[in-house]
């Protein structure tokens, strides 16, 4: 068993004698004894031939296989690191016959992680719909196993079965691990949530595997959550991703996205075929706890070295003034919060249209859709709360009044009317100068 997790070397030679070391510590148990000198390759070799000399066959587990190279992008070490990673394991390519199961884990696809090369001789279950639930409870498997627990919680939280159930599911489900297959609730959010007394929905989720670089990426390439998000991702692309091009500047949102995939932020939605034939992937964020998890990380992402306690008393403001329907209380502080934000590289408009999707999706008794298409366009922003509806249009170094004209012109409030529910009509002029608001408007119908 040999798991990378624990393994913080930041050179060849290191990481050499710390995987040596723990191969000779095996060895021992098994009391076999192995040269402390040696190149852990030579170590391994010698340890798997001392098993075939007693007739025996191995099992080798190997956890996070590729944290030493996420976690060593910017290294100059890099390469020989992934040298020593590569002679390591290409001794378990070399001694197939001897090797009764073999199991690795890790979070970048290991058929495109250099120091896999050449070794065929794995299966990658990433997306085999066999294995499509193994790692999360299904929706049938929570109800069956956690009935005590349901029951208490919906006592302790004061919530109908029905309605705490569907809370449960919006918080931790929707993880899909193979196209077309059941989701699957996440375990560890789903065991601190009981452990806690099962009635506190919030975010229980933290994902260890590079959360500081995922989000330096993020805010490098200035990730819209308004439209690359949506974008399908084609299987050639999924396949291609190398995470070692993390390290270079020129990064695309589509590569973030395939990482994003990889990290459990985001989740398969639908697959379709291509005009070619080739298939693309949608992907979305699989519940409500890791989309206010991303989106808080990326806020802050984006905040770095600005007051991160102001930025939180700036949110909590703007959440208050909404459920008091104080739209100019919001626009103030929304403009002072975006005023401590970077520029990013897209068109303003889009820029914009990111950063205000970002903030509302923050507000946990909100719902935000960027661009829902209507019979006549596409709404810039939409923000739906328990008493209300926001659709918002933004423009650029134009009068609000434009913006509502599109509106009305439009019809964007007809496709919400069903809900009988005030629909504000914002519109939203930024300033090309000063990036931030000049100018709005609203209407309520």
């Amino acid at each position: 068993h040999v798991n990378f997790a624990d393994c913080s070397e930041k050179s060849g030679q290191e990481l050499d004698d710390w995987i040596r070391d723990l191969l000779v510590a095996i060895g021992r148990k098994y009391q076999i004894i192995l040269d402390p000198q040696k190149p852990c390759r030579i170590a391994f070799k010698n340890l798997l031939e001392a098993f075939q000399d007693r007739g025996e066959k191995v099992v080798i587990l190997i956890d996070e296989y590729d944290k030493v190279v996420s976690d060593n992008l910017n290294n100059p070490e890099l390469q020989n690191l992934q040298q020593v990673l590569s002679s390591f394991y290409s001794v378990i390519k070399a001694y197939d016959s001897i090797i009764r199961f073999a199991f690795l884990t890790g979070v970048t696809k290991y058929a495109k992680l250099s120091v896999f090369s050449g070794m065929n001789n794995l299966r990658d279950i990433s997306m085999d719909p066999d294995y499509a639930t193994m790692f999360g409870y299904t929706e049938a498997e929570l109800e069956q196993n956690f009935v005590s627990y349901i029951d208490s919680g919906c006592k302790a939280a004061g919530m109908a079965r029905d309605e705490y159930l569907a809370k449960l599911k919006d918080m931790y489900d929707g993880y899909t691990f193979s196209p077309n297959g059941q989701a699957v609730y996440n375990p560890v959010s789903v065991g601190s949530f009981f452990d806690e007394g099962g009635r506190t929905f919030i975010g229980y989720w933290t994902e260890t595997g590079g959360t500081k670089l995922l989000m330096d990426v993020a805010s490098e390439v200035d990730f819209n959550l308004a439209s690359d998000l949506d974008e399908a991702v084609s299987e050639s692309d999924m396949s291609s991703f190398d995470i070692t091009r993390l390290a270079g500047s020129d990064v695309s949102a589509l590569e973030l996205k395939w990482l994003l995939y990889q990290t459990g932020y985001l989740t398969i939605d639908r697959v379709e075929d291509g005009i070619l034939g080739e298939r693309r992937f949608f992907l979305r964020f699989p519940n409500r706890e890791v989309e206010v998890a991303f989106s808080n990380r990326l806020l802050s992402a984006y905040s770095a070295g600005r007051n991160g306690s102001r930025n939180v008393t700036l949110l909590e403001r703007m959440f208050r003034d909404l459920e008091k329907d104080d739209t100019a209380s919001f626009m103030e502080t929304l403009a002072s919060l975006l005023a401590g934000l970077p520029y990013g590289t897209k068109p303003v408009e889009q820029h914009f249209q990111a950063m205000v999707a970002l903030i509302c999706r923050l507000y946990k008794s909100s719902a935000v859709e960027c661009e829902p298409h209507t019979s006549r366009g596409r709404i810039d922003m939409m923000l739906r709360l328990r008493h209300a509806v926001y659709l918002f249009e933004f423009k650029v170094d134009q009068s609000p009044d434009v913006a509502l004209k599109q509106i009305h012109d439009k019809h964007y409030a007809d496709r919400y009317k069903i809900e009988h529910l005030p629909i504000h009509l914002v519109g939203i002029s930024f300033s090309s100068k000063t990036r931030n608001i000049s100018d709005w408007k609203e209407e309520i119908v």
